[in-house]
Order: structure tokens, then C-alpha cells, then sequence
């Protein structure tokens, strides 16, 4: 019953037959004492591979685009993914297109950008090429978003390097205007909920510092203490309560984070949950 709830609870980030993989790939990264830090390095690293085929397509299915897919947009793609700036501006001064145009995917070039971090082409989109830093805020993907939510798969000397860029777009984005908090009553997944969920310890902070909500809710009532939980990330759990989100915060099927750690066998994570209810019990016990 526990496992049911908890698919239909995520639901909203990936399909029923996807979760049945994932919630699998979370009970094998069990924290145990035998498992070394290498171990569950590889394993986390296997769930990040999955999400990554996962990313574009959730928004996909949502964000409609008219256009067909042409040489152009695949070109723009390649050199976005190159981080190719100098072919990426010639794209754009040779076919006057609209810097808001949406890929058939139905994300556009600053969205796209935004999650390939890469700072420079998203510097000129929005400097030279006037992209609005929240295209698609009203709709299921801005670009803080698609940042934030940003995983891949690249060998493990390049992982720091990957995360600091990561780190300077979304701080890139945010000087600039981009919203932590999306406005709209129909997009309830926020910034904060994607960097939980995959694991980006390094944004965390700086989401917060930039006024993001620790205890909003979705539609489903995942708050990023609960996303945070239920992918294994122990260190962004430590960050959110310590930060002061609320541990009992329930999904709309009634699952606590304390819930969810001890369903997918995540120890420490349940442990350090009760230890954390424990120490406000005993202060709400002192202040009375």
C-alpha cells in the first residue's frame, strides 16, 4: 500500500512505469554500514542517468509547440550543447529567428541552455538576445527550472566542474530576474523541489538565500524535504531542516519524510529525521 502511495504520490515527475525504476533504484542505494561512499557514488550515479533521459521528456508531454522540427533548431541544439557561442550567434543573425521560439519539445533556447549549463550562451540570450529569464514560468518549465533540475552524466573528474557551472547559471539567473517561487496557482513545482529531488546540494543554499519556499507544497503535497527523502539525498535533508523545514509535513496520501526514509530503507536519513523531531519536541517542551 506504502509503495502505491508513494508512485502516485510522485506521479507528476514521472510516469507510473518510471517510478516503479526509480523507487527499485532507491531501495538498492540502502544506507548501510557496508556500503562504502564509492558504492553509493555508482549508485546514485545510475538514478541520475535514468532522470537524465527523464528531464526533457516530462516537460515535453506538457509544453505544446507547433513548429516542426527543422535543421535549425538540431543546429542550435548542437551548439548549445558544444557551448559554441560563436555558431550559435551566426543561427541566429542568419535566420532572424525569435530568441522565444519553442523547440518542438517546447522548451526554448534559454530554457535549453539553462539546463546544459551553459553560463555564456544563456548570458547572450538574455543580454544580447533579450530572453525573458522566466519564459515558460506559466507553463511547466522556466529556465531556473530546467537549471536546477539539470542532470548529466559525464565522468567523475568533471562532476565539480559541471556543479560550479551549474551554481554561477543559477546564480546568473536569479541576479537577473529569474523567479524562485513560481506565481501561478497551476505551477506548483518550484526550483527548490528540482535541485532536492536531484540531488544539488550546491544550489540549495542559495535557493534559499534568494527567498525559496522550504515548506511549499505541489499538487500532490511533495514539499523538497519529502523529494529530498525519497531520492536518498542525506546531506540536502540535513540542509532543509537545519534551514528550518518542517519534518512532519505530510503528501496528500498522508507519508511523513520519516515515512518515506523507512519505506525505502534510507537509515541514516530516518534517523536523523527522528533525532531532529526529537530535539523540537524538547524544545517546544522547554518553552512552555
Amino acid at each position: 500500500m506504502t509503495s502505491t502511495l508513494l508512485q502516485n504520490g510522485n506521479s507528476h515527475l514521472i510516469s507510473s512505469k518510471e517510478d516503479d525504476t526509480a523507487e527499485s533504484d532507491a531501495r538498492s542505494r540502502t544506507s548501510s554500514d557496508s556500503d562504502n561512499e564509492e558504492t553509493l557514488d555508482i549508485r546514485r550515479l545510475k538514478s541520475r542517468l535514468l532522470t537524465t533521459k527523464l528531464s526533457e521528456s516530462s516537460f515535453s508531454r506538457s509544453t505544446k509547440s507547433n513548429s516542426p522540427s527543422t535543421d535549425i533548431e538540431h543546429r542550435i541544439k548542437l551548439a548549445t550543447d558544444k557551448g559554441d557561442l560563436v555558431t550559435l550567434c551566426q543561427l541566429y543573425k542568419d535566420n532572424k529567428m525569435d530568441v522565444e521560439q519553442r523547440f518542438t519539445c517546447g522548451w526554448n533556447s534559454l530554457i535549453y541552455a539553462s539546463y546544459m549549463c551553459q553560463l555564456e550562451i544563456v548570458k547572450y540570450l538574455v543580454e544580447q538576445k533579450g530572453a525573458n529569464v522566466n519564459g515558460g514560468a506559466n507553463q511547466e518549465c522556466s529556465p531556473l527550472m530546467a537549471c536546477c533540475m539539470a542532470t548529466h552524466s559525464c565522468c567523475k573528474s568533471t562532476i565539480s566542474s559541471i556543479a560550479q557551472n551549474q551554481y554561477l547559471c543559477c546564480k546568473y539567473l536569479l541576479e537577473h530576474g529569474a523567479q524562485v517561487e513560481p506565481t501561478t496557482s497551476s505551477v506548483t513545482t518550484t526550483p527548490l523541489m528540482y535541485a532536492s529531488r536531484f540531488g544539488h546540494s550546491h544550489l540549495i543554499q542559495l535557493l534559499i538565500d534568494s527567498g525559496a519556499d522550504l515548506n511549499r507544497r505541489d499538487e500532490k503535497g511533495w514539499c523538497p524535504l519529502l523529494m529530498a527523502t525519497q531520492h536518498g539525498h542525506l546531506d540536502i535533508v540535513k540542509h532543509l531542516v537545519q534551514n528550518g523545514a518542517e519534518t512532519k509535513i505530510k503528501t496528500n496520501q498522508g507519508l511523513t519524510a520519516q515515512d518515506i526514509a523507512k519505506h525505502l530503507q534510507f537509515t541514516n536519513i530516518y534517523t536523523y529525521l527522528t533525532q531532529a523531531e526529537d530535539i523540537s519536541v524538547s524544545k517546544k517542551e522547554l518553552s512552555i
